[in-house]
């Protein structure tokens, strides 16, 4: 190459690097896990299945243990049965159609005693009707009974509907499900073995997307400035292999350390390969911050 060609050829490079977008490079990261969980026993009792392995992906809502539910069960079959005598009951007013027929009867009765005697006096006798109109207040003091019986009927359903509700509660904290999509990460108690409410069964870690977080000079960058910026994870795997995956800062800490930085967390895409994650729980990492 000539002279000429050597001048060029550095004109060109520099050029090149002045139309590159500033960057900030990040040393001494920490990749961490974001969404975890330790997911608990709620009640007591024996395990009496583990749906999942060590190791297995997870989706939220998904079954991972099961605590012996047979009397809950019973519980809920029994309060299903109270439900449906309560229902019919509520449902039914017999009584209060009888009270009122008994009511309408009595009143009748008495009616035609009073017509009799207005046509001829004295052919009915007060005794009698002191009695019937005792009837009449029998029947209709037993009209409010049957529709004050019918109300607590129709409570008592509800009692029981709630009964049923409380059951089939009861019955679901029996069941150990994932509250997130993840693997799972240790199984700490094994089928036929007793745990108590709180009792951490199952860990569970999102391991597809990571937090790494770092610490950016105050001198260096402003906060404003990569805010939400793409940025570019680096990490060194095994025999010096390095590979990168991409990232977005979502976090910059309002509070500037004794050194005169800020710490910066950014979500990170991880990835797999032959079946295990590259990016894992407490490895270290650097970060390259895209600033526009």
């Amino acid at each position: 190459m000539t002279t000429l060609g050597f001048i060029l050829c550095g004109l060109l490079t520099v050029a090149a690097a002045n139309d590159a977008p500033p960057t900030i490079f990040v040393k001494d990261c920490q990749i961490s896990v974001d969404q975890k969980a330790d997911v608990p026993a709620q009640e007591q009792g024996v395990l009496t299945r583990i749906n999942v392995a060590e190791g297995a992906f997870v989706k939220e809502g998904q079954p991972l243990a099961q605590i012996d539910d047979s009397i809950p069960q019973m519980q809920l079959e029994v309060a299903r049965y109270k439900l449906k005598a309560a229902q019919e009951e509520a449902k039914s007013d017999v009584n209060l159609r009888y009270t009122m027929a008994t009511a309408e009867t009595a009143r009748s009765n008495y009616n035609r005693s009073v017509a009799a005697n207005n046509r001829t006096k004295g052919s009915v006798p007060d005794e009698q009707l002191d009695e019937q109109r005792l009837k009449i207040t029998e029947a209709e003091l037993g009209n409010e009974k049957a529709v004050k019986d019918l109300n607590v009927a129709k409570a008592q359903a509800e009692v029981s509907d709630a009964e049923v509700r409380a059951a089939d509660e009861n019955l679901r904290h029996r069941k150990i499900d994932s509250p997130l999509d993840g693997d799972v990460s240790e199984i700490k108690f094994k089928r036929g073995e007793w745990v108590k409410p709180g009792d951490t069964v199952i860990c569970i870690r999102q391991m597809n997307r990571l937090r790494v977080e770092g610490e950016v000079s105050m001198q260096e960058c402003s906060p404003n400035e990569i805010t939400g910026r793409p940025a570019v994870v680096q990490v060194e795997l095994a025999r010096g292999r390095k590979v990168e995956f991409p990232a977005t800062v979502v976090f910059v800490n309002p509070s500037v350390s004794v050194g005169g930085g800020y710490k910066v967390r950014a979500m990170v895409e991880n990835r797999q390969e032959k079946g295990q994650w590259l990016l894992r729980d407490g490895m270290p990492a650097s970060m390259t911050i895209k600033l526009k």
